[in-house]
């Protein structure tokens, strides 16, 4: 693994801070969660005693700390919809579950339910928070597609490379 990898991964949580103090809050977030599941390592620590760090924790923990520390606060208080049903069970109730009916423990599933968490609950409530009115949707809409046309020539090349060296793979195994 490259020195990259762990100075991407423990460095995205202060720029996740700075893009808060220095960005309009929901552009904080839309910088924050779609430039790190776009270009951060899919990497993580296992640190002793702590959750398994990867992306995905350093996306939330940045997320959280953003938005407490700067003082960021949304236009509107968070109010709870029937919407919000489904989230909570993905994050709280299926991690739990399916631990235990494979017979792995309260442990496993709560350790399940944190990575839930910081993967799908953490954005979506952040998400929630500061994504309130059209043009913050509309800026939403417009960095999904940024995003998008950005990482697809990465794609691309990664098919195509992939794809060549799969292909002389074969044709070297073919030869034996």
């Amino acid at each position: 693994m490259s020195l990259f990898v762990p100075i991407m991964l423990f460095a995205w949580i202060p720029l996740t801070v700075l893009f808060f103090l220095i960005l309009k809050p929901h552009r904080a977030v839309l910088w924050s969660v779609i430039g790190g599941w776009l270009f951060l390592p899919m990497a993580y620590y296992n640190l002793p005693g702590l959750p398994e760090y990867s992306k995905f924790t350093a996306i939330s923990i940045g997320l959280l700390l953003g938005s407490f520390l700067t003082g960021q606060k949304q236009s509107t208080p968070f109010k709870w919809k029937i919407y919000d049903v489904p989230i909570v069970i993905w994050c709280f109730f299926c991690p739990i579950a399916t631990s235990l009916s494979n017979q792995l423990g309260l442990h496993e599933g709560f350790s399940g339910t944190f990575g839930h968490i910081m993967t799908y609950g953490v954005p979506y409530f952040v998400g929630r928070i500061y994504f309130t009115n059209t043009r913050a949707l509309k800026d939403l809409c417009l960095g999904i597609i940024i995003g998008g046309i950005i990482y697809f020539p990465l794609c691309l090349y990664g098919c195509i490379v992939d794809g060549t060296i799969y292909y002389n793979y074969l044709l070297v195994l073919a030869k034996q």
